[in-house]
C-alpha cells in the first residue's frame, strides 16, 4: 500500500466516519474500499470501541500509510450508538457518512456520483444510491436493494410521507449514505434504553425522519456500495437479549415517535397532517414479527432447511430418471453404430451434506408460550440457530449444484434424442 500525499491542514469536503468493534475481518477491505473511490479529497475517522483483536494493529497501518487516516480509540467500549456519534463528532468535512467495518464503497465512482449530486442541489441533507445486499457466509452472491421511494425525481412530500409509514424492509438502510453534516450535527441522536440496557433499535429510521422534517433525501438509481449482513453484528446479538413483549414495546414507541414527530414537521398544517395520517396508519400494521425478533427469524429458518431438504430429494430423484433415460438413448444410439462416450455414475452422485437432524434447541420448550412472551431467548436456542446457518449454506449449495447437473443431463438427453430422431427420419436409400 503506498503513501498517499495529502496536506492535513486542508480541510476535507468528505468525512468517512468507521465506528468499529472487533474488525478485522472485514477491515481492511473496507478501508480499501474508501481509499480507492476516485473523489479523493475525504479523511477517514476510525474510531476502535476498545477492540481485542487485530483492529488497532490493522487500523494503525493503514493510518501510517495514509494521512487522510485518523485513528482513534476507546479505552473502554462506550457502547454502539455512543462510538458512532463520537465519529461524527470527529469528522471535519462538509459532508459525512458512517461506513461499517463489514460494509463497502463498492464502486469507486460512489462517492465521486453522491457529492456531485449534494453540490448541485443545495435542498439535500442526504444522498445515498442502492445497495449491493449479501451475507457473510455467501458473498458472491449479491442482490441489488432498490429505493424507489426516494427517487431524487420523485415529489418530495410523497417520498416524505413513505418515510413516516413503518416499518419498511429496507429504507433505513439510507441512513448510511452521505449526510450535509451541518445538518446531521443539529439532530438529536438520544440513547435509549430497555430492561436497564441501552439499545439502538430502529435509530436508523428516528434519524431520516428528523432528517426529512427539515430537508430532502434522495437516492441515486444505482447499486454502488455493499451492504453485509452478519449473525454476529451487534444489532443481531441485541436482538437476541430481548423478549417478544420487549419487541412490542419499542414498536409502540417507535410509532409513537414517529406520530410525534409527524405533527411538527417543517411545512403548511396540511402536509402535517399528511404525515400525520401516515403515522397513524402505523398503528393497523402488525409489526410485532420482525427482524428483532429471535423466535420469528429461528422459525424461518427450519422452515428454509426443511423445504431445501425436500428441493434435494426432488432433484436427486429427477437426476436417477434423467440417468436412466440417458443409458437407455445411449444404448439405442450405439445400436446404429454411432461412437458415444461410456456411461459414467448417475449425474447425482458427488458430495453429500448428509441427512443429520436438526440441531437440538428449545423449539418444543417446557416454559409456557405466556412465559416465552417476556423472556428473552435462551442460549440453546441460539446455539440451535448457529447450526441451522451452517446446514442452510450447505443445502443451498446442493441444490445449485443439482440444478447444474439437472440442466447438463437435460442436454445430453435432448443431444442423445436429436440423434434417435435424425435417424429416424432418413430415407431407407439413405441408410444402404
Amino acid at each position: 500500500m503506498s503513501a498517499v500525499p495529502h496536506d492535513r491542514k486542508v480541510e476535507p469536503l468528505v468525512t468517512i466516519g468507521m465506528p468499529v468493534y472487533n474488525g478485522e475481518t472485514h477491515l481492511a477491505e473496507a478501508l480499501k474500499s474508501v481509499l480507492g473511490q476516485t473523489y479523493t479529497n475525504l479523511e477517514v475517522v476510525i474510531c476502535d470501541n476498545a477492540s481485542d483483536d487485530r483492529t488497532p494493529e490493522i487500523s494503525r497501518h493503514f493510518a501510517e500509510a495514509d494521512p487522510r487516516i485518523r485513528y482513534l480509540r476507546n479505552p473502554t467500549n462506550i457502547g454502539l450508538l455512543p462510538n458512532f456519534l463520537r465519529v461524527r463528532d470527529e469528522a471535519r468535512g462538509k459532508y459525512f457518512g458512517w461506513l461499517d467495518h463489514d460494509d463497502l464503497l463498492s464502486d469507486p465512482a460512489y462517492l465521486g456520483k453522491v457529492v456531485a449530486h449534494l453540490e448541485r442541489n443545495g435542498d439535500i441533507a442526504l444522498c445515498d444510491t442502492w445497495i449491493r445486499f449479501v451475507t457473510e457466509e455467501d458473498d458472491q452472491a449479491p442482490r441489488v436493494i432498490e429505493f424507489p421511494e426516494l427517487h431524487p425525481e420523485r415529489h418530495w412530500p410523497e417520498s416524505r410521507r413513505d418515510l413516516f409509514c413503518w416499518p419498511h424492509d429496507w429504507l433505513e438502510m439510507t441512513c448510511h449514505g452521505i449526510f450535509r453534516r451541518a445538518h446531521l450535527s443539529e439532530i438529536p441522536i438520544p440513547e435509549r434504553t430497555r430492561t436497564g440496557r441501552p439499545h439502538v433499535f430502529n435509530w436508523e429510521i428516528d434519524v431520516l425522519t428528523s432528517v426529512a422534517c427539515r430537508a430532502r433525501i434522495a437516492v441515486l438509481p444505482e447499486a454502488l456500495r455493499t451492504y453485509r449482513s452478519s449473525a454476529s453484528s451487534t444489532a443481531r446479538q441485541m436482538g437476541r437479549s430481548v423478549s417478544p413483549f420487549d419487541v412490542l414495546l419499542l414498536d409502540l414507541e417507535t410509532k409513537l415517535t414517529l406520530l410525534l414527530r409527524a405533527l411538527g414537521a417543517s411545512g403548511g398544517a396540511a402536509d402535517r397532517l399528511r404525515l400525520a395520517g401516515a403515522a397513524l396508519g402505523n398503528f393497523t400494521r402488525n409489526t410485532f414479527r420482525r427482524r428483532f425478533d429471535y423466535r420469528f427469524e429461528v422459525r424461518e429458518a427450519e422452515r428454509e432447511l426443511k423445504a431445501l431438504r425436500r428441493a434435494s430429494g426432488e432433484r436427486a430423484e429427477l437426476l436417477d430418471f434423467l440417468h436412466h433415460e440417458i443409458q437407455a438413448r445411449r444404448k439405442l444410439v450405439a445400436a446404429g453404430g454411432d461412437e458415444i462416450p461410456p456411461v459414467g455414475p448417475p449425474s447425482h452422485m458427488g458430495a453429500d451434506p448428509g441427512e443429520a437432524p436438526l440441531p437440538p434447541g428449545d423449539r418444543k420448550p417446557s416454559t409456557t408460550p405466556w412465559a416465552r412472551f417476556f423472556r428473552p431467548p435462551s442460549a440453546e436456542l441460539v446455539r440451535w440457530f448457529g447450526g441451522v446457518a451452517g446446514q442452510l449454506e450447505d443445502w443451498r449449495r446442493r441444490c445449485e449444484v443439482q440444478l447444474e447437473k439437472i440442466r447438463a443431463a437435460e442436454g445430453e438427453a435432448a443431444s442423445l434424442l436429436a440423434q434417435l430422431e435424425a435417424r429416424a427420419s432418413m430415407q431407407p436409400s439413405d441408410l444402404a
